[in-house]
This record gives C-alpha cells, structure tokens and sequence, in this order.
C-alpha cells in the first residue's frame, strides 16, 4: 500500500512539474489541459467520496477537511 501512494504522490509531481515547464515555455494551452486532467478527476473522486461518507452517515468535518485538500486517498 506504501508503494502504492509513493507511486501516486510521483505521477502527481511529475505532472505539475510537466504543467510548470509549459507555463515557462509560453505554451498556456498545454498547461492548461494538463492542469485540467490533473484536477477534473481528482475532484470527481472527491465529491463520489463525499457523496458515500454522508449516505453511510459518517461525514465529519475533518474529512470534509480532507477532502477539500484533496487528500482522501491518504486518508482511505
């Protein structure tokens, strides 16, 4: 499981990394999307989590916390 939010935390690095040199090279639209496929589904995620702690009746403002940073697979 380690490995696995290792593996997670890199690819999300790598692309902000990716995103950043677009940004210094002048290529906006590429940052952009990159950006894009980098939140778009990362708050998808978030708001189904979200969605399943409040219907299991277990939603706290701590994860509601968690999942406003964006940071609800550490937490599962």
């Amino acid at each position: 499981m380690f490995n696995n939010l290792l593996l997670k935390a890199k690819t999300y690095i790598l692309d902000v990394v990716l995103c950043v040199e677009y940004f210094q090279q002048g290529h906006e639209y590429w940052a952009t999307l990159t950006l894009s496929f980098i939140l778009i589904p990362a708050v998808i995620v978030q708001l189904f989590s979200v969605r399943w702690y409040k219907a299991d009746g277990e939603l706290s403002w701590m994860l509601c916390l968690v999942h406003m940073l964006l940071l609800q697979p550490l937490e599962r």
